[in-house]
């Protein structure tokens, strides 16, 4: 689950299954009318892989923008390849969008734990090798500069007053980043 920050009627949800649901109206105080979109059928989201994601970032300033991290291999899902996904909410029309579908752009066939993307866009991603980074005028994933580390990270957090990303791995402790 993932709220937007700019407008707390909209949350969005995803399921193991790859099953990924907009409510716009999450904020009601009757629980049983909140109504959730499903917005990963085949029929308009065909690019959506039906693998598990593991994270969910809404765009600060964009409640109907995300960027959704998928689990598994491509492997499994040859015809959805894809762990780095950028979301746009429209009804009956969402798009998604892979933005590590290639092996010649440094991500390689590695599933996603979670995702952080910084007001000027650079978009850091989680993986069991650590954190790649994609900066917004490329197309290129690389490793994230020193300070993070190379192992098991599991989850990623930005914290704009300190300009900072903070990287959580299984066993050695919380990292800390000053991003640029």
């Amino acid at each position: 689950l993932e709220r937007a920050p700019s407008d707390v009627d909209t949350l969005w949800a995803a399921t193991s299954t790859g099953r990924i649901f907009v409510s716009k109206n999450a904020k009601t105080a009757a629980p049983p009318a909140v109504v959730f979109h499903r917005i990963d059928d085949d029929a308009t989201a065909p690019d959506d892989p039906p693998r598990s994601p593991n994270d969910i970032f809404v765009d600060p300033n964009d409640p109907n923008h995300a960027w959704i991290v998928y689990s598994g291999y491509n492997a499994k899902t040859p015809a959805t390849p894809g762990h780095v996904f950028e979301v746009r909410y429209v009804p009956e029309a969402s798009t998604f969008t892979v933005l590590d579908g290639h092996k010649i752009n440094g991500y390689g066939d590695i599933p996603a734990q979670s995702i952080v993307v910084t007001p000027r866009g650079t978009i850091y991603v989680a993986n069991d090798y650590g954190v790649v980074v994609k900066e917004p005028s490329s197309d290129v994933w690389k490793l994230s500069p020193a300070g993070l580390p190379s192992m098991l990270v599991t989850d990623l957090v930005y914290v704009p007053e300190k300009d900072g990303l903070y990287a959580g791995t299984h066993g050695q402790g919380v990292w800390f980043l000053k991003v640029q």
